[in-house]
């Protein structure tokens, strides 16, 4: 999904001086995503950015909307990935917040109980998306607050109904249509099989691989 221009400049002024001294480089069109939780614009992710050693960057920006102040959106996160498969989410004053597997990834250096942690989510991230047909798993989270986790991000092929709630997305999007957005959703994976949680992703296709 491709965000108005005069929408990107005002996220633009929320980022604190510590993540653009990153010199962060961002695409001509900006694209992204938005999380909704129960039908409530949570946040949204501009994506497709660089810094100057060529790392692929992430930014989340938290919306809020309080009865009696204007709505507002402000810096949450930056999201950085160096090789394609391990990236690192750190706070406004780089703390890093948690880590996730975009790919099939070990890394050497790690320790044992890690590289099992790693193992068995690589197993089945690889089953599920083996035996599944109508969605796959883009990516897993597997480090949160220095704790170990195990959480998949789904990709689903059917269409979302429409909510009046997406409504609001026509004022940060260029040409929205519900019925040409994709979405993908944080769940748990239970004998193969998908059990959704509340928070909805839309966006353009996350990840056309279904190899995980």
């Amino acid at each position: 999904m491709i965000f108005k221009k005069e929408f990107v400049k005002k996220l633009k002024l929320q980022i604190p001086n510590s993540i653009n001294k990153f010199n962060l480089i961002y695409p001509e069109k900006q694209n992204g995503y938005v999380r909704f939780d129960k039908f409530k614009l949570n946040a949204v992710y501009l994506e497709g950015l660089t810094d100057e050693y060529n790392n692929e960057i992430l930014l989340k920006f938290k919306y809020k909307d309080f009865h009696y102040v204007s709505p507002s959106y402000t810096f949450d996160s930056i999201y950085i990935m160096s090789d394609g498969c391990n990236e690192y989410r750190y706070d406004k004053n780089l703390k890093l917040i948690a880590k996730y597997l975009r790919d099939i990834s070990i890394k050497p250096e790690l320790d044992l109980k890690t590289k099992l942690h790693i193992l068995n989510i690589l197993i089945e991230w690889k089953d599920f998306n083996e035996k599944s047909k109508k969605e796959y798993i883009c990516a897993y989270q597997i480090e949160k607050n220095k704790k170990k986790v195990k959480v998949s991000y789904a990709v689903f092929d059917d269409k979302l109904e429409n909510n009046s709630n997406f409504e609001t997305l026509n004022n940060m999007l260029e040409k929205f249509n519900i019925s040409n957005v994709d979405y993908f959703q944080k769940c748990k994976v239970i004998n193969n099989k998908i059990i959704k949680e509340d928070s909805i992703y839309l966006g353009n296709k996350i990840n056309t691989n279904n190899d995980g």
